[in-house]
């Protein structure tokens, strides 16, 4: 019987965190990432190291969608809460996976591009991406991970067309 209990316990917590991708439980620190929308995007866009990514909590999602039109100024991105069971601030990393290498604005040769920063528990942030260069507009799969320490804890695909 306890067995049973234990079971259906187990089965209970990976639907929970079925929409979360997948889950990690770090020194007492559980942690997941949950998509709240995605598509095409309107809002900050920052440059950071040699990645052009929006990292804030002001955007605005204008269209639900994977297919993203390959046009100059068009940004797209994901919604997303970092769900842990610690209310600090954790390292988050995001990498964009391009199609192909393409030069970046500090004139290096790239296919990934990424950056870090703090994500507050519960609070949702904008990981964007902005085709603010002519050289990065570039047809085809681009995909957005989602890291915790080396953890890849989140993926989505976007198709450029």
């Amino acid at each position: 019987m306890i067995k049973q209990i234990i079971a259906l316990i187990l089965l209970l917590q990976i639907n929970s965190c079925a929409p979360c991708h997948k889950t990690l439980q770090d020194n007492n620190t559980h942690i997941a990432i949950k998509e709240l929308t995605h598509g095409i995007t309107r809002g900050q866009i920052s440059k950071k190291a040699n990645v052009i990514q929006g990292n804030t909590t002001d955007g605005e999602l204008l269209k639900k969608t994977n297919k993203i039109p390959a046009l100059l100024g068009n940004q797209f991105g994901i919604l997303f809460v970092v769900e842990s069971n610690q209310l600090v601030a954790l390292p988050i990393e995001i990498e964009w996976i391009l199609p192909k290498t393409f030069v970046n604005h500090r004139g290096e040769r790239t296919k990934h591009m990424r950056t870090s920063l703090m994500c507050t528990a519960r609070n949702p942030f904008w990981a964007n991406y902005g085709l603010d260069l002519p050289n990065e507009v570039i047809k085809g799969k681009w995909i957005c991970r989602i890291y915790y320490k080396g953890m890849q804890l989140y993926q989505k695909r976007f198709r450029l067309y």
